[in-house]
């Protein structure tokens, strides 16, 4: 992740999904079925986790819950103008403030979970990581 704006998730076989964020936009590839699709992703709640500046105090943000647990601090948030689309909570280790993971719900209660593992702060991170290049399909034709 580099804020703001730009995320990269690829997951681990067996999982065959890649997304990438960056210019606004939210690219997911399904390399399974070979599926590209592209979201706007202020339309995403991780539009959320990519801001700049995340304010509490905004309109177009609500924390619809706030829990405390042993060394664990979990915020949950929509956005204020269509609360429905889904959520995603953000849990952080309490010392010191980290955070440790979030929690994506879409609007189907569907939940997608990414945990935090070795987590540097303050590096240089390639662009390319962010730059998403639709692969050559076979078209069985030779």
């Amino acid at each position: 992740m580099s804020r703001p704006g730009r995320m990269r998730i690829e997951y681990d076989p067996p999982v065959p999904v890649l997304m990438v964020a960056t210019g606004g936009m939210l690219t997911y590839y399904d390399r399974e079925l070979e599926q590209v699709s592209h979201i706007e992703l202020d339309s995403t709640p991780a539009g959320i986790l990519i801001r700049k500046r995340i304010s509490l105090f905004s309109e177009d943000i609500t924390a619809t819950a706030l829990e405390r647990g042993a060394g664990v601090l979990s915020m949950t948030l929509v956005r204020g103008d269509d609360p429905l689309e889904g959520s995603i909570a953000l849990v952080f280790s309490d010392r010191p403030l980290t955070l440790k993971k979030w929690v994506v719900t879409d609007a189907q209660g569907i939940e997608t979970m990414v945990s935090l593992l070795d987590t540097r702060f303050n590096i240089s991170l390639d662009p390319k990581l962010f730059a998403f290049e639709a692969p050559v399909l076979d078209s069985g034709e030779h």
